[in-house]
């Protein structure tokens, strides 16, 4: 990643057989407090990678820098509540999203020419920042409550700056995606929601958007 070498703790969930199978990248959320960070496990999505293996995929879910086992320091921030520099810190994601794949793909077992990007939260609006590089073999995105920036119910920092965000994924975005956003989501909730798939598809890029209970 940038240069340097990194160990990422992952989780690989697969059919039976031999492949190659297509890929699904599942990347997780970033909790409250810095100090959590290596509490993040990639069991907590088992059963997500499981239900990608029983349709085929190949489910690898990477815990990325300074998460969990993996090696180097967190690299996701955007700066603080005076900055808000969401676009920088979701291509620090993107780059270990992108890192991941570089290796899976190397793999007999995996067809990286088509690969799917899964992801929640911090994970989910690191999701978009790779998509928006129109990397090669990515074929769609399914975005879970994607965003951040939020510091407690309906309180986003630099909601103006996240929303430009949005609107610069959008912009570049080329794959279709699946966003899915809850009515009782705490951090971004449904009038949140709305502007920012507004936001990002002022653009022209697709998205299918399902708001759940």
């Amino acid at each position: 990643i940038q240069g340097k070498p990194y160990q990422l703790e992952s989780l690989i969930v697969k059919p039976d057989g031999k492949g190659p199978f297509p890929l699904a990248i599942i990347s997780h959320g970033k909790p409250g407090r810095a100090a959590e960070t290596k509490n993040h496990t990639p069991y907590a999505f088992t059963l997500q990678a499981r239900e990608f293996a029983a349709h085929g995929y190949l489910a690898a879910i990477v815990m990325r820098r300074g998460y969990g086992r993996s090696s180097g320091e967190w690299a996701e921030t955007f700066g603080d509540c005076n900055y808000g520099l969401f676009e920088k810190g979701g291509y620090a994601t993107a780059d270990d999203i992108a890192a991941a794949i570089g290796v899976l793909a190397k793999r007999p077992d995996v067809d990286a020419s088509t690969t799917v990007a899964v992801g929640v939260s911090a994970g989910g609006f690191g999701s978009l920042a790779y998509a928006a590089r129109q990397p090669e073999g990515l074929k769609a995105v399914i975005n879970f409550a994607g965003g951040r920036g939020s510091r407690g119910t309906w309180n986003i920092c630099q909601e103006d700056r996240l929303l430009d965000a949005f609107e610069a994924y959008g912009k570049t975005t080329k794959v279709p995606e699946l966003w899915i956003y809850s009515e009782n989501d705490k951090s971004f909730g449904p009038e949140l929601a709305q502007t920012l798939l507004q936001r990002f598809t002022a653009g022209g890029a697709k998205v299918t958007f399902v708001k759940g209970p």
